[in-house]
């Protein structure tokens, strides 16, 4: 579905307002920070927690449009009341799951879930956090959400950005995978319920990459918690890639892809199939169908040259582009990885290959110590590097590279149970779903 066809699904579950709920609302405006120190009752939860805590609770003004530090421009925002708190873990050496709630003072009856990016631990829908006014993939100018009177809510999945200690713990990674969207769920809707005398009549749920895999997660895993999800771009096979991303990696130490041989694989790919959409414009509008042999890129002689690629070169490119499969059967069908396939515009200077892919510093050997991660590097390398290092191996000094899965095969189809779920995307059991067909990078096709 493209983005066209998504619009019109936001405008028919974002357009509708004007509920008759004056009373309550009145009321939340100076009731707002009452709700600060309350403690949610257990029983809200269906998932097994201990304390639950809302420990801000502020009143904000309306605002008006502005542009923040990065330059993007902040539209216009109603008064509301922001609930900010922590759902306590069953384990105590588990993090606890933070959440965000928005409550509009003139609220429509209905509430907007928003899921999160990358690895997680940002607390979405909070001040400069992912989804606080706008989400993808909601256009620039369109009125926000909160705007229309939706209550807006979201969480950090359990666990703080930037932290890899959480993925020794057992509650923590179910969190992750999972768990801790239901959490979020439920003390919203105990919470809404308090503010404004009565539950949502309807309760979406929005999330772009990771965010967009948590989308179809809860369609699967929790049907009857929410009436409709739109699921942008989503990551599945989530245990899959990201292996997937350690071996790019590996290949990449052995035949990185500079400024010049990315230069040369987005020109190739682009005179390959630029024409296949009857437009030759430097862009590849049917990319999913481009077909374009790297074997055409290499050197006479497979050694490094100009204008060409080297054999080690070439198996980078294909272990970024073609279909891997490993001998380890993962949970829910998942077989293999299917390749990220062609864009066109591997030399977009602000993503694709330098961003995403390969990055703008090669790769180094030994990985470094604890959380393993390296700046320069491409972002789903980084992200292979702390999957196979701390979620399989469970070893801070575990050297990921020619990672070997069969080695691991128990704690692969381990974490492939918990995040794979999301494999088969339909049929889904709401009553309304949005799918965007395009993918970035990090996503399968």
């Amino acid at each position: 579905m493209k983005l066209g066809t998504i619009h019109l699904s936001l405008s028919l579950m974002i357009g509708v307002a004007g509920l008759d709920a004056a009373h309550a609302q009145g009321d939340l405006r100076q009731a707002c920070e009452t709700f600060a120190g309350i403690d949610v009752p257990r029983r809200a939860i269906s998932l097994r927690t201990s304390e639950i805590t809302v420990t801000s609770a502020v009143q904000v003004p309306a605002s008006s449009r502005t542009t923040d530090d990065s330059g993007d421009i902040v539209l216009e925002l109603p008064s509301h009341c922001r609930l900010q708190g922590e759902i306590g873990p069953v384990d105590p050496d588990a993090p606890p799951v933070r959440f965000n709630v928005n409550l509009p003072d003139d609220w429509n009856g209905k509430a907007l879930h928003s899921g999160g990016g990358g690895l997680g631990g940002t607390l979405n829908t909070a001040p400069g956090q992912k989804a606080f006014g706008r989400f993808d993939p909601q256009p620039y100018d369109d009125t926000y959400p909160l705007t229309e009177g939706y209550v807006t809510f979201g969480g950090d999945d359990g666990h703080p950005r930037g932290d890899v200690e959480f993925i020794y713990n057992d509650e923590a990674l179910r969190n992750w995978a999972g768990d801790s969207l239901k959490k979020t769920r439920d003390v919203a809707v105990w919470l809404i319920e308090r503010a404004y005398g009565r539950a949502p009549e309807r309760l979406y749920f929005s999330g772009e990459s990771a965010g967009g895999r948590e989308a179809v997660f809860v369609t699967q895993r929790f049907p009857g918690s929410y009436d409709g999800a739109i699921a942008v771009t989503p990551v599945l096979d989530w245990t899959y890639i990201h292996i997937a991303d350690n071996r790019i990696r590996s290949k990449l130490l052995e035949g990185w892809l500079d400024e010049d041989a990315i230069a040369l694989i987005a020109d190739r790919t682009r005179a390959a199939c630029d024409a296949d959409d009857g437009l030759v414009d430097g862009i590849i509008g049917r990319y999913m169908e481009c077909r374009m042999d790297s074997q055409s890129l290499r050197c006479p002689d497979g050694a490094t040259g100009r204008g060409c690629l080297s054999d080690a070169q070439v198996e980078s490119l294909d272990a970024i582009r073609e279909p891997w499969s490993t001998t380890v059967p993962f949970a829910y069908g998942v077989d293999r990885f299917p390749g990220f396939g062609v864009t066109g515009d591997e030399d977009n200077p602000d993503n694709q290959y330098s961003f995403y892919m390969v990055g703008t510093t090669p790769p180094t050997h030994p990985v470094p110590p604890g959380r393993g991660t390296q700046p320069g590097l491409g972002a789903i390398l980084n992200f292979g590097v702390i999957w196979v290092r701390h979620g399989i191996a469970q070893d801070e000094g575990f050297e990921p590279h020619r990672f070997y899965p069969p080695a691991h095969t128990e704690r692969i189809q381990y974490l492939s149970g918990l995040f794979d779920r999301c494999h088969r995307p339909g049929p889904l059991r709401v009553p309304r779903a949005a799918w965007e067909a395009d993918h970035p990078p990090a996503v399968r096709r």
